[in-house]
């Protein structure tokens, strides 16, 4: 039987590492609030890199709060997107991240 909840891994260099399933059938929303932990956590950078950047509101507000707080805040995304939608709803929140001095890369 597989647990659902495993304990972090510490790996010999001191690297830890933490599973979290995600999908239709798994309860709660574990990934999206280790995340919101994280950036709320954040105290000197905070750098993002994904091709599928949609946030729910509590990543959207976790992840504003990083500027206001001094945090260094920069998202990278890839040049292109097989998601035309996502791309698009990506893209629609890129206003309101840059003016909160949040840094935005777009590798096109």
């Amino acid at each position: 039987m597989v647990d659902a909840a495993p304990e972090p891994q510490v790996f010999d260099d001191g690297v830890v590492a933490q599973m979290f399933g995600t999908g239709p059938t798994t309860p709660h929303n574990a990934m999206s609030d280790m995340f919101v932990a994280a950036m709320y956590a954040a105290h000197e950078e905070l750098l993002i890199t994904t091709p599928y950047f949609v946030p729910d509101e509590a990543l959207l507000r976790a992840l504003c709060a990083a500027p206001r707080r001094g945090v260094k805040t920069t998202i990278i995304f890839p040049a292109r997107n097989d998601s035309m939608l996502v791309g698009n709803s990506c893209r629609s929140t890129w206003p309101d991240l840059l003016g909160i001095r949040i840094l935005v890369w777009d590798d096109s």
